[in-house]
């Protein structure tokens, strides 16, 4: 059974995406993409639909992080300065922890 629809030298493939939410076939969506057959053969269907998939889930991942370091700014949360308020928070709490005497206590 065919996947694929050929188009001169290349290939069209379906790509089907699935709402992470509602992982069902009803919110499913498919797209085609042109896809060069030396790219095909090399790596097959199923792994570069897997691969347009994983940089799909990437995407998505940015829009949200954007969206996050945007409503930070608007907040005017330093983002900086409560890395470096956890980083030391944390390293004290290591040093206490795990390293107990083994330091010197100005380090």
């Amino acid at each position: 059974m065919k996947y694929y629809q050929k188009t001169g030298k290349n290939r069209i493939l379906p790509v089907l995406l699935f709402s992470k939410k509602n992982s069902n076939f009803a919110s499913m969506k498919t797209i085609s993409i042109e896809v060069q057959d030396n790219l095909l053969a090399y790596y097959g269907q199923v792994a570069l639909q897997a691969k347009v998939q994983k940089m799909l889930e990437w995407e998505a991942l940015r829009l949200k992080t954007t969206t996050l370091y945007t409503h930070l700014q608007e907040a005017q949360i330093d983002n900086d300065a409560l890395f470096e308020e956890a980083r030391t928070s944390a390293w004290e709490t290591y040093k206490e922890t795990v390293l107990g005497n083994i330091l010197p206590q100005n380090v």
